[in-house]
This record gives C-alpha cells, sequence and structure tokens, in this order.
C-alpha cells in the first residue's frame, strides 16, 4: 500500500489540469497513488488523465456515474484512498517538489498531529506570483479545540484550502459535508482536529490558484457563504455556549465581518445581486435545505439592517414593520434606508425572494 493517497476532484479543469498533475509526479517523496475522480466533465479533462494514467501505474483516474459536486467528488477519492496519509489537492493548484516529503516529516515528528497545513502561494491565471499567504510567521504546533474556537468566532480560516492539507486516513470519517456550498472544506477541519492537534508550516508548499472562474470567486459572489457561517453557527451553537457566545452575537459578529466585503463588491464591482449561476439548480435542493437557506439569509439580513441602519429604524416598532414587509415591499424599504446597508443587503434579499418563489 501506498505511504500517501493523494486526491483530486476533477471537473472541466482541463486548462490548468495537466500542470496539476505533473506537480504530483515530481514529487520528491515517491510512495504515492494519485487519484483523480472526473465528475463528468464536459471538456477533455478524463482524456487528459488517463494519458497521464497510461504513463504512471500510481495514477488511477475514474469516471462518476453522475456529477455528484466538489464535495461529494472529494469524499469519492477520500473513500478510496489506500495510503496511511491523505493529501488534498486541487485541479487549479500546484504542489512544491517536496511537498509531500513535508508533510509526512511532521507525522514522523508529531504523532499526536491529526492534520498538517501550510503558508500558499497566491498564483494568476499565468502561473505568476501574486502573494505569499499565510497566518503565522513561525511554525506552530496548536491544539484541535483551540483552532476551532478562534476560527469560530473570528469568521477565518487558519487551515486554508484543501491543496494546503493532509490528514491521518484513519480520521476521514464521513469526510466533507456536502450540504454547505463554500465552507465544506472548514467544517471538515473541524471534525478531522478534534482527533489532534494542527500543525502549520510557514514554508509555502502548494501554489494556489486565484482567477474569475474558481469555485471559490463564485460562491463568494453568490453569497452562499453565509448561508454556510450560519450552518456553521448553529452546528457548533452548544460548542459556542459554552464559551460565552450566544447564536444572536455569533450573527452580529458575522454581520460585522462581513460587511466590509459586501460593500466592497456593491461599491467596487458593481454587485446588485448574487451572480446566479450556482442557484440554477435551486429546484434540485430538498425541502430542508430549501428551508435551511430561507431562514439564514432571512436572519442575516435583519440582523444587519438591525445593526448599521439609523436609530430610528433601530426602533422595536419600526423593525418589525421591515420585516413583516420587508420582501415584498422594495420600494418601501428604499425610502426608508437611504443609505449603502440597501444596496449591500439588496442581494441577500433578491436571493431570498427568488427562493421562496420556489418554495410557493
Amino acid at each position: 500500500m501506498p505511504k500517501v493517497s493523494v486526491c483530486l476532484p476533477v471537473f472541466n479543469g482541463r486548462r490548468f489540469l495537466r500542470a496539476a498533475i505533473e506537480t504530483v509526479l515530481a514529487q520528491t517523496h515517491n510512495d504515492f497513488e494519485l487519484l483523480i475522480a472526473d465528475d463528468c466533465s464536459t471538456d477533455d479533462s478524463l482524456a487528459i488523465a488517463e494519458e497521464l494514467a497510461k504513463r504512471d501505474s500510481r495514477i488511477v483516474v475514474w469516471k462518476n456515474p453522475s456529477n455528484l459536486g466538489l464535495f461529494a467528488n472529494y469524499n469519492a477519492c477520500i473513500e478510496r484512498a489506500s495510503g496511511d496519509y491523505v493529501k488534498l489537492f486541487a485541479q487549479d493548484d500546484l504542489f512544491m517538489p517536496t511537498t509531500l516529503e513535508a508533510h509526512l516529516a511532521v507525522y514522523e515528528r508529531h504523532p499526536e498531529v491529526a492534520m498538517v497545513t501550510c503558508s500558499r502561494n497566491i498564483i494568476s491565471d499565468s502561473g505568476q506570483l501574486v502573494e505569499v499567504l499565510g497566518e503565522f510567521d513561525e511554525d506552530k504546533l496548536i491544539s484541535g479545540d483551540e483552532v476551532i474556537e478562534s476560527n469560530l468566532t473570528r469568521y477565518c480560516n487558519w487551515v486554508g484550502e484543501p491543496s494546503c492539507v493532509s490528514f491521518p486516513t484513519k480520521f476521514r470519517s464521513t469526510g466533507f459535508d456536502t450540504i454547505l456550498f463554500h465552507y465544506g472544506d472548514v467544517e471538515y477541519w473541524y471534525r478531522l482536529l478534534e482527533n489532534g492537534k494542527l500543525f502549520y508550516s510557514t514554508t509555502p508548499l502548494c501554489s494556489f490558484r486565484r482567477h474569475e472562474g474558481s469555485a471559490t470567486r463564485r460562491n463568494m459572489r453568490s453569497m452562499n457563504f453565509i448561508v454556510d457561517l450560519g450552518y456553521l453557527g448553529d452546528k457548533y451553537r452548544q460548542f459556542l455556549e459554552q464559551r460565552g457566545v450566544t447564536r444572536e452575537k455569533y450573527w452580529e459578529r458575522m454581520i460585522e465581518t462581513i460587511s466590509p466585503w459586501v460593500y466592497s463588491m456593491v461599491d467596487d464591482e458593481g454587485l446588485r445581486e448574487p451572480d446566479s449561476s450556482d442557484l440554477a439548480s435551486v429546484d434540485s435542493y430538498d425541502p430542508e435545505t430549501m428551508a435551511r437557506i430561507l431562514k439564514a439569509i432571512r436572519y442575516a439580513s435583519m440582523l444587519s439592517l438591525k445593526r448599521l441602519t439609523s436609530e430610528k429604524l433601530r426602533t422595536e416598532s419600526l423593525v418589525k414593520d421591515i420585516e413583516s414587509e420587508l420582501f415584498d415591499n422594495e420600494e418601501k424599504l428604499s425610502n426608508l434606508v437611504n443609505s449603502p446597508v440597501t444596496r449591500a443587503s439588496s442581494a441577500v434579499r433578491n436571493v431570498l425572494q427568488r427562493l421562496g418563489s420556489k418554495m410557493n
């Protein structure tokens, strides 16, 4: 059995896929398997992967019988992993030559570690270095509980993207929670870290490609991340309350944290409603998922208004009046709230209106 299982989910990744795979094959540690799950790509991604698999027996390629989506496709890879460790990867990204070697060295030195992550190079479409992104100035060994608490209450992600991460296969559990849109990785990191400590390496061991077509960018513009943050707050409600963070306080802090980004999208990029590309399949959502989306967005909108509008709008009677007419009387709301909040929250309300019509 191989020492490491590199898990690479693929969907329409022809543009960068070959370069990504070649960085795995160039590793200084060569005892690995590369598991590539093609999620019914409509381009020639599968052909590229199969071509390279013919040249190297460590590559295992298959096509899913139906399109699973990103997190479920990761799970398809993780379930097949036969190595002692799982190393996640993404079709747009690149490994450094010593990535696997460096990760394995940490586990040999620190058997209490449940996950290894690292700083990463942010690169452009063309592969040019944009910046080095990291959370710490020195290598750190951090307890799992500290990571979970700090990241939940600060709405941040010390661990980073999947290409940064590895973990012992024995901790894989059920994999990513596929109900999540954007923070499925963060939620998985929390569960993995219930098994031990996080080791953070300041050495950039991978390159994360930032471009308009990335899943991260689509989810941010569609504001799916708001729904996911709400879900995380509810899932870890007891954990948070034990540390003095009530549900309302969690949402108030979350609105404060995300508001600058929402304002930036509205003012700098002209966003007036979320990108609908990830909402096209809304008819396929089950009732429980739909209810969660509606609840989370409604709560986010109301807390945003309560906290950020004028003192007059904060009075209980007027807030109740806005709540009753918020989603069917856009003109009245605009007259009452002549501020950046209206523009910033309109994107969220438009999603709710579209989703609400699907429920009726």
